[in-house]
């Protein structure tokens, strides 16, 4: 312990009740604790923060891919064994033709008698109240067509009737 002189510290009353060395401040231990709670919650906040956004990411990226292809269910399975059958194919491929008919139809009147009427006297079409249509034309526009073919064009030869109208 170290001794002052009287001139430097004023009378020896005060020196006798100064203490010199107090020892360690409790506020140190306390730091200490503050500060490993601080970062115990911080490691914790991290972790649950990393956890959201894996399971985020993980909702975005499956609405996405249905929403992109919401139909992936009804695709073919590899792993399961199919036979020829079970295999849906196009009707119509790029290889194959076709051909393309146009026709026009016109309703008549409803009160008129059906054309076509069967031995119990019900018209064809169904109700005799409901609209009935008439086919007025009827052509084969484009023959042997493929699916590659783009921008084909013809001209049809059509008058329509305006006595009805």
């Amino acid at each position: 312990m170290k001794t002052h002189s009287k001139s430097a510290l004023g009378n020896s009353a005060d020196v006798d009740s100064l203490v010199v060395d107090p020892g360690l401040p409790t506020r140190n231990k306390l730091r200490v604790t503050c500060s490993l709670t601080r970062s115990l919650l911080r490691t914790l906040l991290l972790a649950i923060l990393l956890s959201a956004g894996y399971f985020g990411y993980n909702v975005v990226q499956k609405n996405y891919i249905h929403a992109k292809d919401p139909h992936r269910a009804l695709y073919q399975d590899i792993r399961v064994p199919y036979g020829p059958e079970d295999i849906v194919h196009p009707l119509v491929d790029t290889d194959q033709t076709f051909d393309i008919v146009a026709t026009v139809w016109l309703r008549t009147d409803p009160r008129e008698p059906a054309t076509n009427v069967t031995k119990d006297g019900i018209p064809v079409w169904g109700d005799p109240s409901a609209l009935v249509e008439t086919a007025i034309f009827t052509e084969t526009v484009f023959r042997g067509l493929r699916l590659p073919d783009k921008n084909v064009k013809a001209a049809v030869k059509f008058q329509v009737p305006t006595e009805i109208l």
